[in-house]
């Protein structure tokens, strides 16, 4: 695993996060979420050799932390600039929504980090390793 990628990449969670908060529309973040990850599949697939499957899995599960505890600690306003949350989050009966969304954030950062990891899987044939 490459810490030096993944610390480059976190950020990613936290904007995602951001433009939830400042109510842009979730399908526009999960197009957004998506180039992302074709992005960070390409760059483990160009500059990494080994263990691109737990650095991929790492940098998806680190995003969707990051992106979850941004919703968790700004969840008041989240919820002004986002009238329609009730039909975004499917939260299980007898749990309160603001609480919902930590485990959230650790299904869909495996989520998308299994995107990233099967994006990487497919470049790996396309894309050659870049030697220094």
């Amino acid at each position: 695993m490459n810490w030096r990628f993944i610390l480059f990449l976190s950020p990613v969670g936290i904007l995602m996060g951001s433009l939830l908060v400042l109510g842009i529309s979730v399908y526009w973040v999960f197009i957004f979420y998506t180039l992302c990850c074709l992005l960070t599949a390409y760059l483990l697939t160009r500059y990494l050799s080994e263990k691109r499957f737990i650095s991929a899995m790492t940098i998806g599960t680190l995003w969707g932390i990051l992106q979850h505890s941004i919703l968790f600690l700004f969840f008041n306003t989240y919820l002004v600039n986002n009238l329609d949350y009730e039909n975004i989050l499917s939260v299980p009966q007898g749990i309160h929504t603001h609480y919902w969304i930590l485990p959230a954030g650790l299904f869909i950062g495996l989520a998308s980090g299994l995107l990233i990891a099967i994006f990487t899987w497919l470049l790996k044939k396309v894309v050659p390793l870049k030697t220094y």
